[in-house]
Order: C-alpha cells, then structure tokens, then sequence
C-alpha cells in the first residue's frame, strides 16, 4: 500500500494512501483517521 506524509505549517502531519481492493488488517499504536474520498 504505497503512501506519502507531509508536514502541515501548523504542524499537523497529514498521511496520502492508495489501496487496492481487498482485506486489510492495519495495527496502528497510534489512533488514526481514515477519510475515504472515492471507491
């Protein structure tokens, strides 16, 4: 699954992610937020 980070001004960082359809299991640490914006 590629994907690319940037640093906001503010100081938020900001994650772009592609993936492909199918199953994924993702074990974060960390809490996260996924926004799908099509599919």
């Amino acid at each position: 699954m590629p994907g690319w980070t940037g640093l906001l001004r503010e100081g938020s960082k900001k994650t772009l992610g592609l993936m492909q359809p199918g199953k994924y299991e993702l074990n974060r640490v960390e809490k996260e937020i996924m926004e799908v914006l099509a599919g």
